[in-house]
């Protein structure tokens, strides 16, 4: 089996193993949250890539791992069941993924989207028709995909993601404003290295399991409240808002504090190779 392919199924897998942390939640559209974060942190980085101040998304890539997704939870709930997170989960990335043909490459430009040409990596197909990039593409660092996270909170809101002039402006405000974004960048890798310390290396702290929990979600409190302050000095703050900014990162560190607290999803973590759970810089 290829490395690309042992990664995938360990993501699969990976995700298989929290469903038990999800079913439980009696919120539907929790649940479908906590879904999603859960399949973002997974996923990101292999469908998605920051070239310069643009964001690159594979599309079908995305599709695809979310089809993956999808049938694992649809699988684990009852048959019978109506408006479930499977349901509400396949909805959102049917809307999300209409935007753009399978195998295109959209690039935020400011407000634009085009097709990538040169920078493009190619393509392998892999036995179960998940299609991944070639080699180097995964030893890309993680970024925030920042058209996916308003797309996210706009969809799960009921709000039609389109390419409308409304959506134009919304992406034009991000490009505006990336030295914020950048922070989110940041963030997320900050965020990743802190994962890392809880999953696989909380010792460096010697601290307990659940020490370890608190200080990660404190360092993301503290991120999060910098973030709002800079924002708020910019008065900008209720724009941000709006658009699911600031939202987003309070689902994050929210997702982040109840990932770790459960305690299957801490041994099922384990098994997850190393690199998934510390990827190639």
């Amino acid at each position: 089996m290829a490395p690309a392919e042992r990664n995938m199924t360990s993501m699969l897998l990976h995700i298989e193993s929290a469903i038990n942390w999800l079913q439980p939640l009696d919120d539907e559209r929790s649940a479908t949250r906590k879904l999603f974060m859960l399949f973002y942190y997974l996923a990101d980085s292999h469908s998605v890539r920051k070239i310069d101040d643009r964001l690159v998304v594979n599309v079908d890539l995305v599709h695809n791992i979310a089809d993956g997704v999808h049938r694992t939870v649809e699988f684990r709930a009852p048959s019978s069941s109506q408006g479930s997170p499977a349901k509400i989960f396949a909805d959102f990335w049917e809307r999300l993924t209409s935007l753009t043909a399978p195998n295109e490459w959209p690039v935020l430009a400011d407000s634009s989207r085009c097709l990538a040409d040169s920078m493009v990596i190619k393509y392998e197909a892999i036995g179960d028709g998940v299609t991944l990039p070639l080699d180097r593409f995964i030893q890309v660092r993680r970024h925030v995909p920042v058209t996916t996270f308003l797309s996210v909170e706009r969809a799960l809101r009921g709000i039609p993601v389109s390419t409308s002039e409304e959506d134009a402006t919304l992406a034009n405000l991000v490009a505006d404003y990336i030295g914020w974004t950048n922070d989110l960048f940041s963030a997320k890798r900050e965020i990743e290295e802190n994962f890392n310390l809880v999953l696989v290396g909380r010792e460096a702290w010697q601290l307990p399991i659940d020490k370890a929990v608190d200080r990660v979600v404190g360092m993301l409190e503290e991120r999060r409240r910098e973030y709002a302050r800079r924002v708020g000095e910019l008065g900008q703050f209720s724009e941000l808002t709006t658009s699911g900014v600031v939202p987003f990162y309070d689902e994050l560190i929210h997702a982040t504090a109840q990932i770790y607290r459960s305690s299957e999803w801490y041994r099922a973590a384990k098994e997850v190779p190393d690199a998934i759970v510390r990827p190639p810089r």
